[in-house]
């Protein structure tokens, strides 16, 4: 793939990424106020630097075997699995209030992106699956 088409790739995912951020910040903070916290725009950041990471990863380790970028990709869905139990588990231990609102955010949160996550991994591994039926 050529750099600057990665590089639009990667921007657009980007701003997908924040875009949903942004429109669930303010769902939240107009639609159920009640479960909105001050707390959540760093789950908004923590996702958004998360996706643009395994975005980058998968963009910049473009190959020609799939199997090879499944287990990239596997590898980073796994990452960012395990650092969201320890967010989460480090805001429970921390914060005295908004504990299941939080859970709750961060779980949507987490099922939304991994959506957005396996469309873009199919939209990578399409060229990928293509040049090797044609083998």
């Amino acid at each position: 793939m050529h750099k600057f088409k990665l590089i639009q790739v990667f921007f657009f995912f980007s701003t997908v990424y924040l875009g949903i951020g942004l429109l669930s910040s303010v769902a939240y903070y107009f639609f159920i106020p009640q479960y909105y916290f001050n707390f959540y725009p760093a789950i908004i950041a923590f996702y958004w630097i998360g996706g643009v990471i395994l975005n980058a990863i998968l963009a910049l380790s473009h190959s020609t075997k799939p199997e090879r970028l499944l287990n990239i990709y596997m590898m980073g869905r796994m990452i960012k699995f395990l650092l969201t139990i320890v967010f989460l588990l480090v805001y429970v231990l921390c914060a005295s209030e908004n504990r299941t609102p939080f859970a709750m955010a961060l779980m949507a949160n987490f099922f939304i992106y991994t959506g957005l996550e396996i469309f873009i991994y199919y939209l990578y591994t399409k060229p990928a699956f293509k040049n090797e039926k044609e083998k």
